[in-house]
């Protein structure tokens, strides 16, 4: 008797430490949230993964541990489940716009422009988004309709001057340096004088060929930026493209001044010499 008393406090013992080992999906999602709202992120993650075992298609779960990831910043682990998340619900709106802020941290362009596309498919209104579908499609190298973008941007606020700047460059790398340059003296009349506006707008001469405008822009932008070895280096190589012997001459002194500035990619060593040659100094 004493035996069998002995044997049903064991299985006594058992079935309660069972019973506090049983791991249910909604008590995994509850501990899950309790551990997410004390920041205990880890633990979240812990007890999220879990619960994702036994429901691996679940959209709170899978939304909830990228969340957690995200918090530890971990970037790389929340992308895989927000992902995963979007790849069985891909029209949910929070998903899409935890995506879109990721992807734009990480630097997955595509990525973040087909969360924006999504946002606006689900009632968001486009314009609201102007500025990330000018800036991604820039940098995806869609520049026609970054083109479109940044207009409207500037259409709206006419003072902004990046939107200027990364529209002028559009029309350059659409091969439309003529535009390029309307839209910076349009930024310098509205903005007022800026060494970058005119180093870009003396940059886009050159493509024309116009080398007499562009060593125009460059002496602007030095007057504000003397010291910039590069637009110097530029206004040389200007000057050495026009049929002037006296140019030639300054774009040989300016050679020789900076050389030791420059760094051996430009080969200014090279230009001196042909210079040199081409003026009779050797």
């Amino acid at each position: 008797m004493r035996r069998l008393s002995i044997f049903l406090i064991f299985a006594g013992l058992a079935a309660i430490i069972g019973c506090g080992e049983t791991e249910d999906f909604d008590s995994l999602a509850k501990d899950g949230l309790a551990a997410y709202h004390k920041d205990d992120y880890n633990k979240a993650i812990h007890l999220y993964g879990k619960a994702l075992h036994l429901k691996p298609s679940d959209r709170d779960i899978l939304y909830n541990i990228g969340s957690a990831f995200l918090k530890l910043d971990l970037l790389d682990s929340a992308l895989v489940y927000f992902h995963r998340a979007d790849i069985l619900y891909p029209a949910d709106y929070a998903i899409n716009k935890e995506l879109f802020r990721l992807c734009t941290l990480t630097e997955d362009y595509e990525c973040a422009l087909s969360a924006v596309r999504m946002m606006i498919a689900n009632g968001d209104s486009e314009e609201m988004f102007w500025i990330p579908l000018a800036d991604l499609h820039f940098f995806i190298g869609n520049f026609k309709l970054a083109k479109k973008y940044y207009q409207q941007l500037i259409d709206k606020d006419p003072r902004e001057g990046r939107y200027r700047w990364n529209l002028s460059e559009c029309f350059s790398r659409l091969n439309k340096p003529d535009e390029a340059i309307r839209v910076l003296k349009e930024a310098v009349a509205l903005l007022g004088p800026n060494p970058v506006a005119y180093s870009q707008i003396a940059v886009n001469h050159i493509t024309l060929e116009e080398f007499d405008q562009a060593e125009i822009y460059f002496r602007k932008a030095i007057e504000f930026d003397p010291q910039n070895v590069s637009l110097w280096i530029n206004l040389a190589h200007t000057l050495n493209e026009q049929n002037s012997r006296e140019k030639k001459e300054e774009a040989l002194a300016i050679y020789k001044l900076y050389y030791i500035d420059t760094p051996e990619m430009f080969k200014l060593d090279s230009l001196i010499k042909v210079l040199e040659v081409e003026l009779g100094q050797k």
